[in-house]
């Protein structure tokens, strides 16, 4: 049977939506945001911006914006009041110039914790809240949240350490964080035995396998695909301070 095109293949983001309706986290929100890419490559292409990281991480945030606006008894569709939403693109082209590449699912969790930093900031009569708050308000780990600033964090403050004299950062306990984040179950396994992660007991790679119920060479190439993940995510949040 052939393949449909694009146009042809079903349109999962209502239901996608539904389920974030009902889950409120920013997992599920980054699955609607992602069945809408279509809807945001358009856009940034008639801006003449699709190849722009800091643009395209800028239109996910927006569209993840939209999502939280969205009213579903409006009788608009998610996607129609998403596009009426990415007009605000123009505008932040305007005022924004050079690309800033952060990792989408950093972007995504940036924008579920300042919404919810925003939120609590109301609530609490303009106080500020602490990590705590703001990790039990939007689901995420405190750890999480670390990583994450340290992410989005503006690039001055990398630039002001190497004015200092300092060590060149390391970028990898970040990366290691999204790698596995994105992986299954057998190869976040794999992390915790071969990389103590999370301060699990570290195994040799015959105990990981035997542990895991998969053979060491098994092992060997999922640690392989492992390692180039890291290296592609660690060169990826470093380029965002380059």
């Amino acid at each position: 049977m052939a393949t449909p095109s694009p146009s042809e293949k079903p349109d999962t983001t209502e239901s996608l939506y539904d389920s974030w309706a009902l889950e409120q986290t920013p997992e599920a929100l980054g699955r609607v945001v992602r069945s809408m890419d279509d809807t945001i490559n358009y856009k940034l292409v008639s801006m003449g911006v699709s190849d722009n990281p800091q643009m395209r991480s800028q239109a996910r945030l927006f569209a993840a914006d939209a999502v939280s606006k969205f009213d579903p008894a409006s009788g608009v569709k998610l996607r129609t009041w998403t596009q009426s939403q990415l007009q605000s693109m123009q505008r932040f082209k305007r005022e924004n110039q050079g690309p800033v590449k952060v990792p989408d699912r950093a972007a995504i969790d940036a924008w579920a914790i300042e919404r919810s930093r925003r939120e609590l900031f109301d609530e609490m009569d303009g106080r500020e809240p602490d990590v705590k708050q703001i990790a039990d308000r939007s689901g995420l780990s405190v750890k999480r949240i670390a990583n994450v600033n340290s992410i989005t964090r503006p690039v001055a403050a990398t630039a002001q350490m190497y004015e200092e004299g300092q060590s060149t950062p390391d970028y990898m306990g970040e990366a290691l964080e999204y790698v596995y984040s994105e992986s299954d179950p057998i190869d976040r396994k794999i992390i915790d035995y071969t990389t103590g992660y999370g301060g699990t007991p570290m195994l040799s790679k015959k105990d990981t396998a035997l542990k895991l119920g998969i053979s060491p060479a098994q092992v060997t190439r999922r640690s392989e695909r492992i390692g180039i993940k890291l290296q592609e995510m660690d060169q990826q949040i470093e380029s965002t301070f380059s």
